[in-house]
């Protein structure tokens, strides 16, 4: 099922790597990856690019583990301004 805003790209490409996973006890996790998505408009402009990271906070439920929470944090971007689409900076400490 496409969401609206995937339905505004011609094309998508999302890259997950160096995944990392904490066990804080049987039914509770935290993950963080590291995330690179290619995105191409459906309307003329640029294409644009995200860097960035993916942290989760996931449970264990009667059907398997879910995700409760994510957090995105970006590193970079080309070809928009994460600032004014209102994504949050990943910080030197992170």
């Amino acid at each position: 099922m496409n969401t609206p805003l995937v339905a505004s790209y011609a094309a998508t490409h999302h890259y997950i790597t160096n995944i990392e996973i904490n066990f804080e006890g049987p039914d509770q996790a935290r993950s963080q990856c590291n995330l690179y998505a290619w995105h191409r408009p459906k309307e003329p402009g640029p294409d644009f690019e995200l860097y960035a990271q993916y942290h989760d906070i996931w449970v264990r439920t009667a059907d398997g583990w879910k995700i409760q929470e994510r957090r995105l944090k970006t590193a970079g971007t080309v070809g928009f301004d994460a600032e004014a689409a209102g994504l949050v900076g990943l910080g030197r400490a992170d």
